[in-house]
């Protein structure tokens, strides 16, 4: 919901929007802010996840969307190229670019990225997360993400 600005008026004028469905907005607007996190289940291209751990949440604000998620690889998963989660809500024709960690358990090791909604997760020369990018994903590696963008 995009909130547009009304003009009130003090005195009982028949210029004033006051009325059920005005009130009604200004309480469905106030109720948006208040309504915290969301769960997102999200669809995976080149990934079958397995019995790996998923936790992604959203919120959005107007236009604005946040987006964040976790992966905890299991035994199960599978690999069939670069690999990338659905997004919560659809983006707006624009170009946004979010933040990705990997971290290897084997090596202890943190590797960090950007996240390209739609298409990649890319770690920086390396290239995109695939089945052995920027690691060998395993079980009890994880892979994180934060991204903001904006709705359609």
């Amino acid at each position: 919901m995009v909130y547009t600005a009304q003009t009130w008026a003090d005195s009982p004028a028949t210029s004033s929007p006051l009325s059920a469905a005005r009130l009604q907005y200004i309480e469905d607007g106030v109720a948006a802010i208040g309504r915290g996190w969301a769960a997102h289940t999200p669809t995976w291209t080149g990934l079958t996840i397995g019995n790996a751990t998923v936790s992604t949440r959203y919120q959005q604000f107007g236009k604005t969307v946040v987006y964040m998620g976790q992966v905890t690889f299991g035994a199960g998963s599978s690999y069939s190229g670069v690999f990338f989660p659905s997004l919560p809500v659809s983006p707006a024709g624009v170009s946004a670019v979010g933040s990705a960690w990997a971290f290897d358990t084997s090596a202890t090791a943190w590797y960090t990225g950007v996240f390209v909604p739609g298409n990649y997760f890319l770690f920086g020369t390396v290239g995109r997360a695939a089945p052995t990018v920027p690691i060998t994903w395993a079980t009890g590696d994880i892979l994180t993400w934060n991204l903001t963008y904006e709705a359609a």
